[in-house]
């Protein structure tokens, strides 16, 4: 993740340079969609061919709600803060790891913008306390899309 770019002022020649020590950061995810009746209308009037072009796509998904849940690992050395050896120095770990879990729900929207309205959230997050400061994160919250007339997207 340390990666060193090349010249970008020199675009004929531009390339990641990655050393060995650099590690490799590995993710996945799996999630649960729930679609609500507007997405559901929409699905029904599209060809199956086309909703799996769709789902295949980086582009955001229409959903009401979403519970997922993530791991990772990263592959480099890392100072463990929990041990010394003998002379005092951190004894490092070579693989690092950390799993999370969300869920979030719409759970109402604008009468005359589906698009629009309150979602709740909430986050729970582990990581290896042997070389990360937290450990445990918590975290909760709403979100409400479209409360200021003028932004109807914030």
């Amino acid at each position: 993740m340390d990666s060193i770019v090349s010249d970008p002022n020199n675009l004929e020649d531009t390339r990641i340079i990655l050393e060995k020590d650099d590690g490799l950061f590995l993710a996945t995810e799996l999630a649960s969609y729930h679609f609500g009746e507007l997405e559901l209308q929409e699905r029904a009037q599209r060809p199956d061919r086309l909703l799996r072009h769709r789902l295949m796509q980086t582009a955001a998904l229409e959903y009401d709600g979403k519970f997922a849940s993530r791991a990772w690992v990263f592959t480099r050395e890392f100072n463990n803060i929990q041990r010394v050896d003998s002379a005092g120095t951190s004894v490092t770990r070579n693989t690092i790891y950390g799993m999370y879990g969300l869920a979030e729900y719409s759970v109402d929207h604008e009468p005359d913008d589906y698009h629009q309205g309150l979602t709740v959230f909430t986050r729970i997050g582990l990581a290896e306390p042997r070389v990360n400061q937290i450990e445990l994160y918590a975290g909760e919250g709403l979100v409400y899309t479209g409360l200021i007339p003028t932004r109807e997207k914030d």
